[in-house]
């Protein structure tokens, strides 16, 4: 009997020492096995890629989880000077059409993106959001698209009116297709680049005038449709470091449809936060 509590105590005592000798320590996205001599040192190696393993091998995975994707930055708020080149043209009224640049601008919420990793630095991405811009014209002059010819154009105010303000809305939802590039900089900040093509599907837009009067300001309508391509596309450019960037945007093809409107190209450049 004493022979066998002799036996077990050695076991024991076995047991403990092979279980300093090895240890496996997770903390975070690091996995960190260290091992314990006879002296007590201490040597760590770092696993870069996300999994546990045993005997301080890489032969024996336990289990998994899945490396953090790459996302494009394309997804948040954007704000954006917006701009029409064409406009020194003369055809549909373009003669008498000033743009207030202060006042004309694009705001972009981008709500839904999806993404494929192509590289350790470069991913695609596609996804949803909403463009709301608005442009503000100068002058005694508003967008007509209410003639009886279908021809929306430009056109002074009646001799009797002034306009304190005139202004074209178009409210698109917008779908892109980029490719970004990305890398680490700075303290691990993100720098990214990418460019691409933006679609554009209209669900809105408008021309309207504030009208003086002796009562005041009123607001009148010189039309919704305007003969506006329901779809169109335009080119995405966009630079950053981290959530901020600066981006731009040109529209190759006109707002309006050929001979029944201005052909004026949209772009503008501003600030996004992704």
């Amino acid at each position: 009997m004493k022979k066998y509590l002799i036996l077990l105590a050695c076991v024991l005592a076995f047991s403990a020492v092979s279980a300093q000798e090895e240890m496996v320590v997770i903390e975070k996205d690091t996995i960190k096995v260290t091992e314990t001599d006879a002296s007590r040192r201490e040597d760590s190696l770092a696993v870069t890629k996300s999994s546990v393993f045993l005997d301080g091998t890489l032969n024996s995975p336990v289990f998994f989880w899945q490396e953090r994707s790459m996302n494009p930055h394309w997804g948040g708020l954007s704000f954006a000077f917006a701009n029409l080149d064409g406009l020194e043209g003369s055809d549909f009224g373009l003669e008498q059409v000033d743009l207030k640049l202060s006042q004309s601008y694009s705001f972009k919420l981008n709500f839904a993106q999806v993404n494929k990793k192509l590289t350790d630095h470069w991913v695609l991405g596609t996804g949803m959001g909403l463009d709301f811009t608005r442009y503000h014209f100068a002058g005694n002059t508003g967008l007509n698209g209410l003639r009886e010819d279908n021809i929306t154009q430009f056109e002074p105010a009646p001799d009797d009116l002034t306009y304190k303000s005139s202004k074209l809305l178009a409210y698109y939802i917008t779908i892109p297709l980029i490719l970004e590039y990305q890398t680490k900089v700075f303290k691990n900040k993100c720098f990214y680049i990418n460019g691409g093509v933006e679609s554009l599907i209209k669900y809105y837009s408008k021309s309207q005038v504030d009208i003086r009067t002796l009562e005041g300001t009123k607001k009148t309508s010189l039309g919704r449709d305007l003969n506006m391509h329901p779809i169109n596309i335009r080119f995405i450019a966009q630079i950053g470091l981290g959530d901020v960037g600066i981006f731009g945007y040109y529209q190759p093809f006109s707002m309006f449809e050929k001979g029944k409107g201005p052909n004026v190209q949209p772009f503008g450049i501003g600030i996004t936060i992704n």
